[in-house]
């Protein structure tokens, strides 16, 4: 794999939670990348951004310590929407939000796939609501039709790889 060159000054200097910068350390960051220290203070200014870039440039951890370091988690509220293509791409996103947001204990990730049962999603958006939903949009169309997911205060909404959600 090819990685980006870092930026010289690291995460910290980019004002994040002290929980992220924990689990950014664990995780192994030490640096950001050039286009995660450019995009992420425009992302938490809540500029729209469309990014394109090889590989390994760290454009997904951009949309995850951007939209983590902005949350206020509201009990029984979607704060952010993120949008997949496929179920393999919903998991893997998920498992990196949780692992950034090791620390904020207040912060609730849920996935939505067409795999899963209508019934035991209903029962997650009921009995937990969470802060940030990730899912494929068939999946999550079909939850906001039915009413079992409320989207009128989602702040932020993430398409990743956005191309293929659209070549689909």
């Amino acid at each position: 794999a090819t990685f980006a060159p870092s930026h010289s000054s690291g995460f910290r200097s980019l004002l994040l939670k002290e929980e992220i910068l924990k689990s950014i350390s664990e995780c192994g960051f030490e640096h950001p990348s050039k286009l995660q220290h450019e995009l992420i203070p425009q992302v938490m200014r809540g500029t729209n951004i469309n990014c394109h870039a090889k590989s390994g440039t760290g454009k997904t951890t951009i949309c995850i310590i951007a939209t983590l370091n902005q949350l206020e988690p509201d009990e029984g509220t979607v704060s952010v929407l993120v949008l997949c293509h496929s179920h393999n791409q919903v998991v893997e996103l998920a498992q990196d939000y949780e692992n950034i947001a090791k620390y904020m204990s207040t912060v609730k990730v849920a996935t939505f796939c067409g795999d899963s049962r209508m019934r035991k999603n209903r029962g997650t958006l009921w009995n937990a609501c969470p802060n940030i939903v990730i899912g494929t949009p068939g999946r999550i169309y079909s939850l906001a039709k039915t009413g079992a997911l409320s989207l009128n205060k989602t702040r932020c909404l993430v398409l990743d790889e956005c191309d293929q959600l659209f070549s689909n």
